[in-house]
């Protein structure tokens, strides 16, 4: 009888349920059928063995249904292709059903190919020195366009297999150095990418990524998709849900590993650069920390604000976070040119504003602290007022009121919310409270705020309970300002308007959303909620700490909710702790 179908089963890793795979095969009702059994390494002997017009390659942890074959040469023969992709379902043993959408993979198995086809391209495909069969099925695939898909699944996946990033890259850069020296590479470029994206993201799934898998990847990464040039992925590579979501995850390992630096990074041995130093010789009353990242436009009005004050006896230290443009050179300038000795200027490498506060709370000498923005400006009387008003009260923080003006008109209409956010209207009759008590009250009237630059701050309370702004995060104000006023004894508010806040579009507040939001707020949760742990706190505080706590995850799942897909990947570059608490308050309760 002449032999219709050759079915070769790669049984590598696959002892399990090779059994139940024969077992279906045999079962097949299409007449003129052979099996063989290989590994990986004899499929150039098992094929020249084959006698059947047609080859079929299938995994040992395969069940095929009783039709497949006798559908797929059916397939094969009505539309003339050289290859039949016979698209499976995964088999989920918990739950004894099937589960997800029909997979497919660039490689030898779960195909039906002609086999006058194989032999054309046998001299591409059985090479002496290589073994792995996805090299042999990527090769196959990218000689032809004649391929046709079943319609509906028939064959059904047991078990995954073991993952090895190194593998995966060996096979797509053998096919990439294959097809380049085929001249090949421009017509199959699309293709090539598309199963490249779709194999790297069905089968290292960012849900259960390892470390090993994630350095296979970057190889990956670094060698296929830089080499070729390939980086900026248009739509047309991606024809399904796999690659799509698949080009979204390869895009986020480059948002990702930046992620991972600047949230790894060794902030004690930052190196800061002193470009000029403060030369007045008494002791300054007051410090104004200001960090400085690309405000050229700004800056000089925010010094002027300073330079303007009827409060004389304090000191200007500035922290240039390694601009882009030209605001370090006008801050040096402007200390040249003013006759004000009480002005430092700082150069560190870019590591944010938090970063640039704490270096300047090294340096400050004064009895209070005031951390100022470089694009806001402060009124003339602003820190003699505060000054005198912490120095009759004998106060660790005094927390005083702002205006918003907008840098340009469109910014008035895009941030509305913002214009009355920094004026309170609830009264706060006592002089002297204890700093959980005018939380609460000014909780309670929805006006608690947590901007530095609403607040001066004794420099002896910063030092006695380490406030320092957490590092390497945004929205780190919600931590510090928390944490500076739970601890203290005596805070007072002074309900005046004395800072003027600008309102632009590219600045933290405004900037679109990313990630960072996401995980600014979480940190900032988890820094507050470790706190409380291990400090007791009156009863009477603990609902405005529920609410206070809850605010900041309702902030980062607001942020979350509206992220892309690339973005919202970036969960599974957190920590273990980070990420559990990621599942659990956004993706969770996303689904």
């Amino acid at each position: 009888m002449d032999i219709k179908v050759s079915v070769i089963i790669i049984c590598t890793n696959s002892n399990l349920h090779m059994d139940d795979c024969i077992k279906s095969f045999r079962g097949q009702r299409i007449a003129g059928l052979e099996i063989l059994c290989l590994e990986e390494a004899e499929c150039k002997i098992l094929l020249a063995k084959a006698s059947g017009e047609y080859i079929l390659f299938a995994g040992g942890n395969e069940i095929a249904d009783r039709e497949l074959l006798e559908k797929a040469v059916k397939c094969a023969e009505d539309s003339g292709a050289e290859i039949v992709f016979l698209p499976r379902k995964q088999f989920d043993h918990k739950s004894v059903s099937l589960t997800g959408p029909m997979v497919y993979e660039p490689c030898l198995e779960s195909k039906l190919f002609r086999k006058e086809y194989i032999i054309d391209n046998f001299k591409y495909i059985l090479r002496d020195d290589i073994k792995y069969n996805k090299y042999m099925g990527l090769s196959l695939l990218s000689g032809t366009e004649n391929i046709v898909t079943m319609s509906a699944s028939r064959l059904y996946l047991l078990s995954n297999k073991k993952i090895n990033g190194d593998e995966i890259l060996q096979n797509y850069t053998l096919l990439y150095e294959d097809l380049c020296r085929r001249d090949k590479w421009n017509e199959t470029k699309q293709r090539f990418l598309n199963w490249f994206l779709t194999d790297t993201f069905l089968w290292l799934d960012g849900g259960y990524i390892t470390s090993d898998m994630k350095n296979g990847l970057k190889k990956i990464k670094n060698k296929l998709l830089i080499k070729p040039g390939n980086l900026n992925y248009s739509d047309e590579y991606f024809t399904s849900v796999y690659s799509r979501n698949g080009a979204l995850w390869i895009k986020g390992i480059d948002i990702g590993e930046r992620f991972n630096a600047r949230h790894n990074t060794d902030y004690k041995n930052i190196i800061i650069h002193r470009i000029k130093e403060n030369q007045c010789k008494k002791t300054p009353l007051i410090s104004v920390i200001m960090p400085v990242f690309n405000v050229e436009n700004y800056v000089v009005e925010a010094l002027d604000s300073l330079e303007n004050q009827t409060f004389k006896e304090f000191e200007i230290i500035c922290v240039d976070d390694c601009s882009t443009d030209h605001s370090l050179e006008i801050l040096i300038e402007y200390a040249n040119a003013n006759p004000n000795p009480c002005i430092s200027i700082y150069h560190q490498q870019n590591c944010g504003q938090s970063v640039a506060r704490n270096h300047g709370l090294k340096y400050a000498r004064g009895k209070y602290i005031y951390f100022m923005d470089s694009d806001d400006i402060l009124q003339s009387t602003a820190l003699e007022m505060l000054y005198n008003h912490c120095e009759q009260n004998d106060l660790d923080v005094v927390y005083f009121d702002g205006e918003v003006f907008f840098d340009l008109p469109e910014d008035n209409t895009a941030n509305k919310q913002y214009k009355n956010y920094y004026k309170r209207v609830g009264g706060y009759q006592k002089t002297v409270y204890t700093g959980p008590e005018l939380m609460r009250e000014m909780w309670v009237n929805s006006e608690y705020r947590v901007a530095p630059c609403l607040q001066l701050i004794k420099k002896k309370h910063i030092v006695n309970h380490g406030l320092l702004f957490p590092q390497g995060i945004i929205h780190e104000d919600n931590a510090f300002s928390f944490l500076c006023m739970i601890q203290a004894e005596r805070v007072g508010y002074y309900g005046i308007e004395l800072y003027h806040r600008r309102i632009r579009c590219d600045s933290t507040m405004t900037k679109k959303s990313t990630f960072e939001n996401v995980y600014g707020y979480l940190s900032c949760y988890i820094l507050i909620f470790n706190w409380l742990q291990n400090n007791i706190i009156s009863d009477r505080y603990y609902q405005m700490m529920y609410e206070l706590l809850d605010s900041l995850i309702h902030s980062a799942k607001y942020h979350y909710d509206i992220l892309d897909g690339v973005e919202r990947n970036l969960i599974n570059y957190l920590k273990p702790y980070e990420r559990f608490l990621c599942q659990k308050f956004f993706v969770e309760k996303d689904g």
